[in-house]
């Protein structure tokens, strides 16, 4: 029984890990993707820049 405990502690502490890894890059691809959202809302209201001709 001892022993089922510890294998049922151990494997609770690997899921613990497992589900902290997941929530962490899940939290960095978030982190990306508003990035390129906030970068295409700034480009789609900024005003547009001159060209300039090159000779």
């Amino acid at each position: 029984m001892e022993r089922l405990f510890g294998q049922l502690e151990q494997r609770q502490a690997k899921q613990h890990v497992r589900n902290s890894s997941v929530k962490e890059c899940q939290q960095a691809s978030r982190a990306v993707i508003d990035s390129v959202i906030d970068t295409l809302e700034e480009e789609r209201y900024a005003p547009p820049e001159e060209e300039t001709v090159s000779s």
